[in-house]
């Protein structure tokens, strides 16, 4: 009986479920493809008389009849909103927050037109510093005839809010209608440095075809069931439906759809300039058509669609509809290869009946036999949706069972059938057993699985031509990679003699074989040979050699983190490190303007104000990059200590190049050093535990860890790791318990440290000033709980839902393999490395009560490396399946034959690691628009800024500031305050704990002005003052406050940006 080892059940499991992926992806699921818009002589505008973040567009046009159809086209250089006759439509926000690649939209707006004036409004905003932009074109359908009206001068564009929301404006969104006087509003002028015409996702005929006016139905009755033919021979077949009732639709006997297009009654909620949720469209009478790509459906032949339409009910009422009776309207959108469209209608080729028969969506012949349809009226007005393959509110997307088991079946037997074949063929002549031969053998799946899983990671870039990778071509390469790695496979089983009495060869790891070829042909091995570097000792030359791929990732690192720092604007904690430093600079305490004593981020606050007084205050972001580029080589030489080198490489190259690492390396703050200390406290407290006659080990471990401390209070989740990780290095069989537990230096050790951490906390209580009420802000930060398990979870294992938080996913499942792995292994190190990590992220997750991927920073090293042990580990797993251990006797030289790899297989194996590598470093990049903004500008590629623009608002407000002006910060107060210089009164929304009295007045900690709590606060200020300035967020904080404020109809706003707005009250 066969016993196969675990590795070979895992391999074969994993290339089943690729291939049963890809299978699936390719046979079952319609992927979205993209199409050139034809944009009609629409051309890219944007507004001339001022360059602010935002602009405004208007359209007017006059409709005298309505329209069968009517559509807008749009695309913007970044943020855009739709807004047709004062109504919402769409917004690209949720698509931009995923990723900044551009892309056309089509929205159908004929829902939205009435008789008379008809204007299209769009609001554009540009996070990248770039003038917004736009292009657009407005169709209208009549009969077959289509009207284009297109973007250009005719339009009228601005960005001067002061036109946009006047004074005499008694509503904010006047200026998206027709009553609205915009004749002082310039014309839009042309952009000629903008040529590019990004693609759509959505075939642009289902929304320049008209829904048909008639209507199919049974008759009276509560349910309908439609049955029809379609021959289809083309390339990709649409559908799309709309009914008065739940729709199931049937494609040759399976159900794949249940849609219901009746219009949901949403709540209205606030989005912030880059949320992934946006304003929900307004409720409104109608219906919605679906459009579905259902081409994977759909067989060359004759195929069977069916309907069921369900009783409407009583719910028909909300969307205006007066009939009861189920009815319909379906057609089919068929396209071949060279263009040609073809479309179905509901015509008298349907077959209805008001009841089923047995396996009536199959298209029996009694099915088939059902009478015609009833031809009724319209009983509503429709807006039609591009539904891309995903369950939404409206429909929901149906596995089709026996289509997918079918694909299952064959696709196992297409793996597991090969292996075995070529295994009972070559075994007797190549192997030692047939046991060995099929462990050997499943390794030629695994470069086409780590492909696969390459395409998937490049699958995320929406630059790529679509659809990609689930095509026919993409299955043909990966076919061709698994024949070549048997014939490779087959090839080193070749046989070499040695000698019997001979020891056998230790068997290699996977990297170790790699690098021997690489030796021999290395440059730098040249260069040794003729001594190019005479001038430098044996001992530097041979580190270099040892080690010189760590150059180059240094050399990448430092335009990634160091080009444009000022590009971001500083968001309120750069700017807390910043009057901190400012604080130590004048009074050699972190004090805040307010004089409230900074105590977190102590040793920070030092190092940032001995910095400014040597530099100045604009380069305060050079010393995260400093400690960004010392951490590379610190992790690699920590990495090599607890593993080898090619794990500590690999890991460095994941921390170096990790979006993360690069956003919060570029900003005046103190989680990079927090990082770079807590690194070093992981390997010194190993170095202590494992190295107990040299305690000076320890006690730089112990100044390491209170500096950390001292940098940031929020790594005491470190504390519990190290504690366990510490007596679990220093267990021995001489002792009882931990040796560590008999060691005097180790208690002295945790004597200091709790005492200086007391210290500290001891003078945060004390300086604190009293509490004056209670509210959410004063929620213990330590306390045990579950509330943050979900977001921990997401932001590591679910990135998608984060939004823009980049997807670290295999990481995240690497770096637990890794963990999982080393506690079976003997390394202690690695166990060591795995508890220091598992520990300190449940202390987060659970004892830790703020919410912040910032506090997850300080793990990303042992984090990496935990994933990059993984990967070594799986590879040298595979390398020991590969390397062909077969033994057979020749009978006349009573030679011994040991089985060895082909040379070419040897340059698969690079292979492996090239594409495992390749894949692990290039998805948390994708998409690359999103990733840096060095890449981004190197490409040629839009960017975006991760913060509110303030540093836009203050310009504004100095050039119209006077005398006596007051300024109401309805945004973070230190923003405020560093980009306009004035602050006198904030909302205050749950700040409770950042409170206290001075001179009879409540202040905050930060500032010190005063507090607006209630409405007679905010009354008696206006009340005083006539020119007031309120600036605001213009997103979460300004919804919070206009919860709790009513404010005077005299306030208007006079400046927008992507992520800030101010409002004005007063003359001038």
């Amino acid at each position: 009986m066969l016993r196969l080892s675990r590795t070979t059940w895992l391999l074969l499991l994993l290339a089943c479920i690729g291939a049963n992926w890809f299978s699936y992806q390719c046979l079952l699921v319609p992927h979205p493809a993209r199409f050139t818009p034809d944009w009609k002589g629409a051309q890219w505008m944007q507004a001339g008389d001022a360059q602010n973040p935002v602009a405004y567009f208007r359209y007017v046009t006059s409709i005298n009849v309505l329209p069968d159809a009517a559509f807008v086209m749009v695309a913007a250089n970044q943020i855009f909103r739709l807004y047709v006759d004062g109504t919402f439509v769409a917004s690209n926000a949720g698509d931009f927050s995923q990723n900044s690649t551009p892309a056309s939209y089509i929205y159908d707006v004929n829902a939205f037109l009435h008789v008379g004036s008809a204007v299209v409004a769009l609001r554009v905003a540009n996070a990248d510093q770039q003038p917004p932009s736009i292009r657009v074109s407005f169709g209208v359908v009549r009969g077959r005839s289509v009207s284009y009206n297109g973007s250009g001068t005719g339009w009228q564009a601005t960005a001067q809010s002061t036109l946009v929301y006047p004074r005499y404006a008694t509503k904010t969104n006047m200026w998206m209608t027709g009553g609205f006087t915009s004749y002082i509003w310039p014309p839009a002028q042309i952009a000629s440095n903008l040529l590019s015409s990004p693609p759509l996702s959505v075939n642009p005929l289902l929304y320049e075809h008209p829904v048909a006016s008639d209507w199919i139905s049974a008759g009276v009755g509560h349910d309908a069931y439609f049955i029809r033919q379609i021959p289809f021979a083309g390339s990709t077949i649409w559908l799309r439906l709309i009914a008065n009732g739940t729709a199931s639709v049937f494609i040759n006997g399976h159900l794949l759809i249940i849609w219901n297009g009746q219009a949901p009654i949403l709540r209205q909620k606030v989005a912030s300039y880059l949320s992934a949720t946006e304003t929900p469209v307004h409720y409104r009478k109608g219906l919605a058509l679906g459009a579905y790509d259902v081409t994977p459906y759909f067989h060359s032949g004759m195929n069977t669609l069916a309907i069921h339409v369900s009783n409407p009910g009583i719910s028909t009422a909300q969307v205006g509809l007066a009939s009861l009776q189920s009815a319909l309207a379906s057609d089919v959108l068929i396209s071949d290869t060279q263009g040609h469209s073809t479309w179905l209608v509901s015509d008298a080729n349907w077959h209805v009946s008001p009841h089923p028969i047995s396996n009536w969506e199959a298209g029996t012949d009694a099915a088939l036999k059902w009478p015609s349809p009833i031809q009724v009226a319209r009983p509503g007005i429709s807006s039609t949706y591009y539904l891309p393959g995903a369950s939404t509110l409206r429909d929901i997307q149906v596995f089709p069972f026996i289509p997918g088991a079918e694909v299952i079946l064959f696709t196992c037997g297409g793996i597991v059938a090969p292996w075995l074949l070529i295994a009972l063929v070559v075994h007797r002549r190549y192997y030692s057993s047939l046991q060995r031969a099929l462990e050997t053998l499943i390794t030629a799946y695994v470069p086409a699985l780590l492909f696969e899983v390459l395409l998937l990671v490049f699958s995320r870039e929406p630059l790529l031509p679509q659809p990609f990778p689930y095509t026919g071509v993409w299955g043909c390469v990966l076919i061709t990679i698994v024949i070549v790695s048997y014939i490779l496979l087959c090839q080193g089983a070749q046989m070499y003699t040695i000698d019997k009495s001979r020891p056998g060869s230790q068997l290699l790891s996977f990297f170790s074989f790699s690098s021997l070829h690489f030796i021999k042909r290395s440059l730098f091995s040249l260069l040794r040979r003729h001594r190019i570097y005479p001038y430098m000792s044996t001992r530097i030359t041979g580190y270099f050699y040892r080690h010189w791929m760590l150059l180059p990732l240094i050399l990448i690192s430092l335009p990634l983190s160091c080009y444009d720092l000022s590009y971001e604007p500083y968001w309120q904690d750069e700017l807390s490190s910043y009057y901190a430093a400012h604080g130590v600079l004048a009074h050699y305490l972190p004090f805040f303007p307010s004089g409230f004593l900074y105590e977190k981020a102590e040793l920070y606050s030092y190092i940032l104000a001995f910095w400014t007084a040597l530099f100045g205050s604009t380069n305060g972001r050079f010393i995260s990059v400093i400690e960004y580029i010392i951490s590379i080589p610190l992790l690699y030489l920590v990495g090599c200590h607890f593993f080898r080198r090619r794990v500590a490489f690999l890991a460095t190259s994941m921390l170096a190049l990790s979006p993360f690492v690069l956003l919060w390396a570029r900003q005046v703050r103190m989680y990079e050093q927090a990082q770079l200390l807590s690194l070093l406290v992981m390997y010194l407290f190993c170095r202590a535990a494992q190295e107990q006659r040299r305690p000076r080990f320890l006690y730089m471990a112990l100044g390491c860890l209170i500096l950390d401390y001292f940098s940031h209070e929020e790594v005491f989740v470190l504390l519990p790791a190290l504690i366990v990780s510490i007596l679990m290095l220093s267990r021995n069989t001489q002792y009882r318990f931990p040796w560590v537990l008999y060691q005097k230096k180790w208690w002295y050790a945790l004597c200091i440290g709790s005492i200086c951490i007391a210290i500290q906390l001891l003078l945060v209580h004390f300086t604190h000033p009293p509490v004056l009420g209670t509210d959410s802000s004063q929620r213990p930060f330590i306390q045990f709980s579950t509330d943050n398990v979900p977001f921990y979870l997401n932001l590591l294992f679910y990135p998608s839902v984060k939004g823009i938080t980049p997807w670290i996913a295999l990481n995240s499942a690497l770096a637990t393999i890794g963990c999982i792995w080393a506690c079976y292994d003997k390394n202690q190190r690695a166990k060591y490395c795995a508890l220091f990590l598992s520990i300190s992220f449940f202390t987060l997750m659970f004892s830790f009560t703020m919410q912040a991927d910032r506090y997850f920073y300080p793990l990303l090293p042992a984090y990496y490396l935990m994933g990059a042990y993984a990967v070594i580990k799986l590879l040298d797993g595979v390398h020991l399946l590969t390397y062909a251990d077969a033994i057979r006797q020749k009978r006349a030289s009573r030679a011994v034959y040991r089985g060895c790899l082909s040379q070419q297989m040897c340059w698969l194996l690079h292979c492996d690691l090239i594409l495992a590598c390749s894949c692990i470093l290039l998805a948390p990049m994708l998409p690359i628009s999103s990733y840096n903004l060095f890449i981004s500008r190197l490409a040629g590629l839009s960017y975006h800024r991760h913060y509110p623009d303030y540093d836009a608002v203050g310009p504004y407000i100095q050039r119209h500031w006077q005398k006596g002006d007051v300024v109401i910060s309805a945004a973070p107060d230190f923003s405020t305050f560093y980009y306009t210089s004035h602050v006198d009164y904030f909302f205050s929304i749950d700040r409770a704990l950042f409170l206290f009295e001075r001179n009879g007045h409540i202040v905050d900690t930060s500032l010190g002005i005063q507090a607006l709590f209630n409405q007679s606060d905010l009354n008696t200020v206006l009340a005083a003052h006539s020119r007031v300035w309120i600036i605001s967020d213009n997103a979460e904080y300004q919804a919070e406050v206009a919860k709790r404020f009513v404010f005077p109809s005299d306030f208007h706003i006079v400046f927008e940006g992507y992520g800030s707005a101010v409002y004005f009250r007063g003359d001038g």
